[in-house]
């Protein structure tokens, strides 16, 4: 288990998460190499409202070899458990990272009460 490394030069990584001409840092590259080719991972699951690869340069659909999605990634499986409840963000994923996008659904939600005799 990993965090995703800030695609971005700047301090605050928000500033660069959606740059679409915002080439990725040495060091960006070199954590999904090290994935790949050091630590031998055999796919990537991200998990979360989205990750920053799908938003490198490169082209919309149908990246080559100097997209830079595909550089980061290379070959590597990437899974994707995505809400159900936003499609755009997990047809980007699958397009331009080619993720294999598991759908859920929303969490059910309830009030988080005492009981017994705390509910007092």
């Amino acid at each position: 288990m990993a965090i995703q490394p800030s695609r971005g030069y700047d301090r605050d990584p928000a500033l660069n998460y959606h740059a679409p001409d915002l080439e990725p840092t040495p060091e960006y590259l070199a954590y999904y190499y090290w994935l790949r080719e050091c630590f031998g991972a055999q796919a990537i699951v991200s998990v979360g409202k989205h990750g920053n690869l799908e938003w490198l340069p490169g082209k919309s659909v149908a990246l080559s070899a100097t997209c830079y999605p595909e550089i980061a990634l290379g070959p590597l499986p990437h899974f994707y458990p995505f809400i159900v409840n936003d499609p755009g963000e997990g047809s980007q994923a699958k397009r331009r990272a080619s993720a294999v996008i598991l759908d859920h659904l929303t969490p059910p939600m309830t009030r988080a009460e005492l009981y017994g005799p705390w509910n007092n």
